[in-house]
């Protein structure tokens, strides 16, 4: 079907069979979708007077905002609301304190790379970077600047760390000592359901079933997943009163540093490696658990837990000699 020359729009049909009405608004291209053509059109024209009634951007684009208006308007709608709460904390308070108000056309890669080179910690550093490049990247697109001055800065780099897993001697201790903590629950489904931080809370009394467990990913595609509800989870949904919509209501911070205090030679991620690691001393597949991890291939759970894989190896050899003998 031959595209129809709406008022600054532009609609088809795409080989799908669904109707796109395309329109620009502030430098941006929007699409909207419909299965009917007349709705397509309704909802473009709905769409153009929202983002009429929005604030302009400001002719002469600041840096410090201009951050913040990509933020929100180009993060926050793509990404799960885990991401979106580490971006805008590193953004605030690790970007924001280091930024002076100035034209974005006038930032200099200099001054980019002075910015970087007063967070402290790798890791921190390393998602800093990638929001003033994504940031300039989109100014780049939308005209407010010719050229990137993070083109040509070197992305820090970031080597994970192995977690260490609770052995079973300090397993037997947590268990006594997280009776007394009010993030009991909290810390009991992360040992028995290797969920992350941000999985757990994120959970919402939606996601339970019956007999499984939605969870919603905060990481990649593949850690949005369904796993099973085993008996030690359900009785710890049993203990929560369900006046929530989200199952846990903790404050990130707060829960790593009571798991501190409980467990000083471990981090909170442990329990996750714990759990992990009880699987397979079980003779559970490292299929099955990079499954429940949410890993988006084998490789990295082999390689995670490749110690505790050789050790299963040499006692089921010690088995298989056994037999044969």
């Amino acid at each position: 079907m031959p595209k129809i020359k709406l008022k600054a729009c532009s609609i088809r049909q795409r080989p799908n069979g669904l109707f796109e009405v395309r329109f620009i608004h502030e430098g941006q291209r929007i699409s909207v979708y419909e299965r009917e053509k007349i709705a397509c059109i309704k909802k473009a024209n709905k769409k153009i007077k929202e983002m009429q009634t929005l604030p302009a951007i400001e002719k002469t684009v600041y840096f410090d905002s201009w951050l913040q208006t990509w933020l929100e308007t180009y993060k926050k709608p793509n990404v799960s609301e885990g991401q979106f709460k580490a971006l805008e904390v590193c953004l605030r308070l690790h970007l924001m304190p280091n930024i002076q108000r100035k034209e974005i056309s006038k930032v200099t890669e200099l001054e980019c790379q002075n910015i970087l080179n007063k967070i402290n910690g790798i890791r921190t550093k390393k998602d800093a970077f990638s929001i003033l490049k994504n940031a300039f990247d989109k100014a780049v697109a939308m005209n407010y600047v010719a050229k990137s001055p993070m083109q040509f800065l070197k992305r820090p780099k970031y080597k994970k760390q192995k977690g260490t897993p609770l052995s079973k001697k300090e397993q037997a201790q947590f268990l006594i000592d997280v009776q007394h903590v009010t993030e009991k629950q909290a810390f009991l489904f992360l040992l028995y359901s290797g969920l992350r931080r941000g999985e757990l809370l994120s959970l919402k009394w939606s996601d339970v079933k019956e007999n499984t467990l939605h969870v919603p990913g905060t990481k990649t595609e593949t850690s949005n997943r369904v796993i099973p509800l085993f008996d030690k989870l359900k009785a710890i949904l049993n203990e929560m009163p369900k006046n929530n919509e989200f199952i846990f209501n903790h404050v990130k911070e707060t829960l790593t540093k009571k798991f501190k205090k409980l467990c000083p030679e471990h981090k909170l991620h442990d329990l996750r490696h714990t759990f992990a690691t009880n699987c397979l001393e079980m003779g559970i597949s490292m299929k099955v658990v990079q499954q429940w991890l949410g890993h988006a291939d084998f490789g990295t759970t082999a390689n995670i837990y490749s110690t505790v894989l050789e050790k299963y190896n040499k006692e089921q050899a010690e088995v298989y000699n056994k037999k044969m003998q």
